[in-house]
């Protein structure tokens, strides 16, 4: 094999080498930016359950505002029958006076269920995009770590195959180069024993 051969493999096996730390390089970047997709994700399931936990509390307090509606509109029913019955002028502008206290109560609980709900769907909206970009990010980070990984096998193995025949080709480089007369002090001596080293 002459010195020209040689020179191309030793080439060839040096572009692998820096090929192969390349992708390590990338897949560290990207293991990294994995992680941090998986720390958001982690964070968007926080942030999904506690707005779960919030969703729990407004339905208990909505199922508690239905419950005094309930009964608010039979105290005013209740006073509105009462009211039929009275013939008092007096009795009857303090009964009227107790049923619309009865209903401005009514109606502020009606007021309290709406702002409840509205707040369930907001709840239930955020939730949905949280849920949504969680799943997103997580598959993404996955993609893009196992696109790079099977890179780095791959390029791995031709660098093991090259690897293969590098000490051969240092043990020929070497023999001929210190068959000729340039071999004491030379640069390209210290570069092929640096490799076979």
């Amino acid at each position: 094999m002459d010195t020209k051969e040689q020179l191309t493999i030793m080439s060839e096996i040096c572009r692998q080498d820096l090929k192969i730390i390349t992708n390590r390089e990338k897949l560290n970047r990207l293991n990294s930016e994995n992680k941090q997709a998986i720390e958001a994700a982690n964070t968007l399931e926080g942030t999904m359950a506690d707005l779960t936990n919030s969703k729990t509390e407004l339905l208990k307090k909505r199922r508690s505002l239905d419950d005094k509606l309930q009964i608010e509109k039979a105290n005013l029913r209740k006073w509105e029958t009462r009211a039929e019955k009275i013939k008092g002028e007096r009795e009857y502008t303090a009964l009227m006076s107790e049923i619309g206290a009865q209903k401005r109560t009514i109606t502020g609980i009606e007021l309290q269920i709406n702002e409840v709900t509205e707040e369930l769907k907001s709840s239930e909206d955020k939730h949905k995009k949280a849920s949504g970009a969680h799943d997103e990010k997580t598959k993404s980070a996955e993609r893009a770590y196992n696109s790079v990984k099977e890179l780095l096998a791959e390029e791995e193995g031709q660098l093991k195959l090259c690897s293969k025949k590098f000490p051969k080709l240092c043990d020929l480089s070497m023999n001929a180069f210190m068959k000729s007369d340039l071999n004491k002090g030379s640069l390209f001596y210290a570069i092929v024993f640096a490799k076979h080293v």
